[in-house]
């Protein structure tokens, strides 16, 4: 299946399969328009999750008010229900969007897709398998775990693909070193070199409050990777998981921590 990132990252996501199937809708009409989609050609929409950077609003609605057949989660139907500028309960109604639910299996033009449940911190997030023929994809992003987990199957079962598109977020050693460096820089805490990544962003989150602005604010935001998988979890992963072959891609890499800059970072993290 030929594939086409359009955007991918904090700042919107989304990826046009096979040149009429959209995942993920977190960018503008005006992106999508210049990109040269037109909604007419698409089979469906499909998308994974309600954040804003897969997400927006007045793209969802653009599509759906073309009539592209939607397969979208609960939380974005709640989304736009409560929103209340198109009637999302009729669409529903009359088919044209369909409620993905745990283990769902739906029809895009020639590819079956499957959603399986994934966890995201506090929300249900979907990984997507898409089979046309005996070719497969996968489509995974802001994935707490591989594992499964108490919201989600993971994705450890889900066999060999042609295709992987999996995030790979931040380098592990490089965003560990930041994590203890901007702890290190408040005297009363202990060694952050003797705790664990759990225990860090635990001491993090209990001292926020009472940390010096830069710190506080740097510090949280390096632990917030930890709701996303590292691109070292994600290129093993494609090293067991792709058929001899295909093709891997790594999205939604984190501007900041994705790669360690070759000067000094430990200056600026401090301002």
């Amino acid at each position: 299946m030929e594939v086409k990132i359009i955007a991918t990252g904090s700042s919107g996501n989304c990826v046009l399969v096979d040149g009429r199937i959209l995942i993920d809708a977190g960018i503008s009409i005006r992106l999508l328009t210049a990109y040269g989609v037109d909604p007419a050609q698409l089979d469906a929409l499909i998308i994974t999750h309600k954040h804003g950077d897969h997400m927006k609003l007045p793209l969802v609605r653009y599509l759906l008010s073309a009539g592209v057949k939607a397969f979208l989660p609960s939380g974005v139907i709640a989304k736009l229900a409560e929103e209340g500028q198109i009637n999302i309960t009729e669409l529903v109604d009359i088919g044209q969007v369909t409620v993905i639910a745990d283990g769902r299996t739906f029809q895009a033009g020639p590819v079956t897709v499957e959603a399986f449940p994934q966890q995201h911190h506090d929300i249900v997030n979907y990984a997507f398998v898409l089979t046309k023929g005996k070719d497969r994809l996968l489509y995974a992003t802001d994935l707490d775990t591989l594992e499964p987990s108490e919201t989600g199957v993971g994705l450890l079962h889900l066999g060999q693909f042609d295709t992987i598109l999996l995030e790979g977020n931040y380098d592990e050693p490089y965003l560990r070193a930041y994590i203890e460096y901007m702890v290190s820089l408040v005297p009363e805490a202990e060694d952050p070199t003797k705790a664990s990544d759990a225990d860090l962003e635990s001491w993090v989150k209990a001292n926020y409050r009472s940390l010096p602005d830069a710190i506080a604010r740097n510090a949280f935001r390096a632990i917030q990777n930890h709701r996303h998988l590292s691109k070292q979890q994600a290129r093993a992963y494609a090293k067991t998981h792709l058929k001899p072959g295909g093709s891997y891609y790594e999205i939604h890499r984190s501007r900041q921590f994705y790669e360690e800059p070759e000067e000094d970072w430990r200056e600026s993290a401090e301002g």
